[in-house]
């Protein structure tokens, strides 16, 4: 999927004109996109057209059946894994824990970081200090 603020076809584009160009890949697969592109001098000559091939390797998806209910002071059990059809993980990073108000964080709980294993959050538990369900959610990027 191309990003939005990728360059568009047209005449006269600076030299640098792909160099911010983003692309996602989401299947389990390597894609490719090819550039076209015709050199033109100061003076206004054309030359010849060359092809530029960017490889754009895929990345995991986490699988969206993670959410998993829980009992207060019980490890969550969760194991981090990617879609089916995604390509493996080879770590997880963990950016962010909200946790909803009401609920304590046991003292072995995950912290945010980088190149964690998928079971980074299995044994986290919460205390919960009311009489309702309560939700914590995780931010992760594989």
């Amino acid at each position: 999927t191309p990003d939005i603020g990728n360059a568009s076809t047209g005449n006269s584009q600076p030299a640098n004109v792909i160099a911010g160009d983003k692309f996602t890949n989401t299947t389990s697969g390597v894609l490719t996109v090819v550039y076209d592109i015709v050199p033109v001098s100061a003076d206004g000559c054309k030359g010849d057209m060359v092809q530029i091939t960017l490889t754009v390797n895929p990345e995991p998806v986490l699988s969206p059946s993670l959410n998993k209910p829980v009992c207060s002071d019980v490890a969550s059990g969760i194991v981090l894994d990617v879609a089916p059809g995604s390509v493996a993980a080879a770590s997880y990073n963990l950016t962010g824990i909200n946790a909803a108000g009401g609920l304590v964080a046991g003292a072995g709980n995950a912290t945010t970081g980088n190149g964690l294993s998928a079971n980074v959050i299995s044994s986290d538990a919460f205390t919960n200090t009311t009489g309702s369900p309560l939700t914590v959610v995780y931010d992760i990027v594989p």
